[in-house]
């Protein structure tokens, strides 16, 4: 491999017992917490969450495999979930010289009622301050940013980018209660904020719960909701995107759809193309094509394996296509970096692209300010 930093743009971190010691005790108690039964109940605030897999065996690479699932609980999370030291030494290993972390449980911030949901992210991120501390040029950080309220998403958003966050991630989902779509003109004052702040917006995948878009009773198996409900959500927050026109609105603000698999990009962005010339009598199209406009501000990222990776990046340029690692969820490997460096059907200048032009744009990583290679 040459000589240039890995940079995992899209890792994760399992929030431990020092997220939750960041919030008061009245709060910390409503925050988080599981009930027994069959299947077992998240609880965060009023949200309830069946857990139809061990929290042990989604949180670790490979842990729903046949043969692999122990049923376990935090006991089998791997360290590095949750420490940063460990999570150090794990990257090491794994190639990886730079993380972007993102959290698991607030994935679901947006479900969350309006009394806890801005306390518990003012938690995660003095929390990810901390754990970032340990080695602020391997270990970056974005905040999670719940859109139900405006003025307390650009409250969060400018008190995350102080502490030191380098994106932020919203949820593709409508909000509850007003029901608004992702790029909303209501919403307006959010974009406008991160797009001054220089830093990027990412649509990750999340709250499959929500009762908005009804995700769980639609794919009611793991499996379903395996298949399904990554892409459909990236699918359906990037047509609220660009059909409402937030691209043309905020033309700096960069904009990453993750964790949706990306086999269904070029298919998307030519039936928008499509739509915008069948519709031309009664709906204008952009200035730019979504392709051109794509190219210009937006990146999405997909796993290794993927065969449609090649012909995707070389549609929009590999220097839009981010390299995530997911770990430590039951999706990952324990060897991300050597299977997209091993895919000879990519040639080095690509593996280059992913792995470490793409997130440093998107990011607005500083070159001067990353670590060299581990060894």
């Amino acid at each position: 491999m040459d000589d240039y930093p890995v940079i995992d743009a899209d890792g994760h971190v399992l929030e431990g017992l020092g997220w939750l010691e960041q919030l008061p005790a009245d709060l910390a108690a409503r925050a988080f917490a599981i009930e027994d039964g069959e299947p077992p109940i998240l609880v965060m605030g009023e949200h309830r969450v069946r857990m139809d897999i061990a929290i042990g065996d989604g949180s670790r690479p490979g842990g729903l495999r046949a043969g692999e699932a122990r049923g376990g609980g935090m006991e089998d999370v791997p360290a590095a979930a949750f420490d940063p030291e460990p999570r150090l030494a794990l990257m090491t290993e794994m190639g990886i010289d730079v993380s972007v972390l993102y959290p698991t449980l607030l994935l679901m911030i947006q479900m969350v009622g309006d009394e806890l949901r801005a306390p518990m992210v003012d938690a995660y991120q003095r929390w990810m301050h901390e754990f970032c501390a340990a080695d602020p040029s391997r270990l970056r950080w974005v905040t999670p940013l719940p859109r139900n309220d405006v003025d307390e998403a650009c409250r969060l958003a400018e008190r995350g980018v102080e502490r030191g966050a380098v994106g932020v991630m919203v949820s593709a989902a409508p909000t509850p209660g007003a029901g608004r779509l992702l790029g909303d003109v209501a919403e307006d004052p959010i974009y406008a904020a991160v797009a001054a702040a220089d830093v990027p917006m990412a649509v990750h995948v999340s709250d499959a719960w929500n009762s908005t878009i009804d995700l769980h009773r639609l794919t009611p198996t793991r499996f379903m909701w395996d298949v399904a409900a990554g892409p459909f959500d990236m699918m359906l927050g990037m047509l609220h995107a660009f059909g409402g026109g937030l691209l043309d609105r905020h033309p700096t603000l960069r904009v990453g759809f993750l964790e949706g698999n990306l086999g269904w990009l070029r298919y998307w962005l030519h039936k928008m193309e499509e739509s915008y010339e069948h519709l031309g009598s009664v709906f204008a199209a952009p200035e730019q094509a979504p392709l051109d406009q794509f190219r210009d501000r937006c990146w999405i990222s997909g796993e290794t394996g993927e065969p449609e990776l090649v012909d995707v990046a070389r549609t929009i340029g590999a220097d839009h296509v981010l390299f995530g690692s997911d770990f430590p969820h039951y999706e990952s490997t324990w060897t991300p970096v050597e299977e997209l460096t091993g895919r000879d059907d990519l040639t080095a200048d690509e593996h280059r692209a992913i792995l470490h032009d793409a997130p440093v744009s998107f990011y607005g990583l500083d070159p001067a300010g990353l670590p060299g290679r581990v060894r």
